[in-house]
C-alpha cells in the first residue's frame, strides 16, 4: 500500500499450524521491511500456549504436552517445528517443562479425580500443543461393524487414541485447538 496507514496481516498454516517455519518468512520480511513488521506468530503462538500454561498452574510448574505422531512419522518441517516451538516455550516464555508425545504415549495420562489435572508419569500438564492429525489410519471408512474396529492391534490403537483423547476433554488442561472439530473434520 502507498498510504502510511497501518495494517495487520496474519499468516497461518491452519492445516499444520507451523509457527516456527512461518516464523522464518517473518524474520525475512522484518529485515528487508524493518521494524514496523512486529512480532510473528512463533512469538504469538508460544505467547498464548505459556499464558495458558500459567493460568491453569500459576504457583506451580508449568508443563506443556506438544502431541504429535511419533518421531519416526513425523515430516522433518513438522519435527523443526515441534522442537522450534518447545525450546522458545522453555527459554523464552518460562515453561519449565516440555514434553513431546503421541497419542500413545498420552493414553498412559489420567485425570486426578480431585484437581482435574491431566497427569503422566510425575508432571502435570499444564497445556497441550495438538499437532496431532487425527486422519483416518485406515485410509478409509470402517463401518461399525468391521473386524479392525472391534479387534487386534488397530482396535487396541483406536482405544488407546480415545483415552488419550477422554482424559484431554475431562481434565483442566487448556487445548490448543477443539479436538471435537478436529474429530468430526477427519473421523466419522
Amino acid at each position: 500500500s502507498s498510504s502510511n496507514e497501518p495494517f495487520v496481516l496474519s499468516v497461518g498454516n491452519v492445516q499444520a499450524g507451523e509457527p516456527y517455519q512461518l516464523q522464518l518468512v517473518h524474520t525475512l520480511q522484518r529485515e528487508e521491511h524493518g521494524a514496523q513488521v512486529e512480532a510473528g506468530p512463533l512469538n504469538a503462538v508460544c505467547t498464548a500456549l505459556a499464558e495458558a500454561a500459567h493460568l491453569v498452574h500459576p504457583t506451580g510448574e508449568t508443563c506443556v504436552a506438544i502431541l504429535a505422531k511419533p518421531l519416526e512419522l513425523l515430516a522433518m518441517r513438522t519435527r523443526i517445528d515441534v522442537r522450534g516451538v518447545g525450546e522458545r516455550l522453555r527459554t523464552r516464555h518460562g515453561v519449565s517443562t516440555v514434553l513431546y508425545l503421541s497419542i500413545d504415549d498420552l493414553a498412559d495420562a489420567h485425570v486426578d479425580p480431585t484437581t482435574r489435572e491431566l497427569c503422566l508419569g510425575p508432571h502435570r500438564i499444564s497445556t497441550v500443543y495438538i499437532r496431532y492429525d487425527f486422519s483416518h489410519p485406515f485410509g478409509r471408512h470402517l463401518d461399525a461393524d468391521d473386524p479392525l474396529l472391534n479387534k487386534g492391534e488397530f482396535a487396541e490403537y483406536l482405544r488407546r487414541e480415545w483415552r488419550a483423547v477422554d482424559a484431554m476433554e475431562r481434565s483442566s488442561a487448556v487445548l490448543s485447538s477443539s479436538l471435537a472439530s478436529r474429530l468430526s473434520h477427519r473421523r466419522r
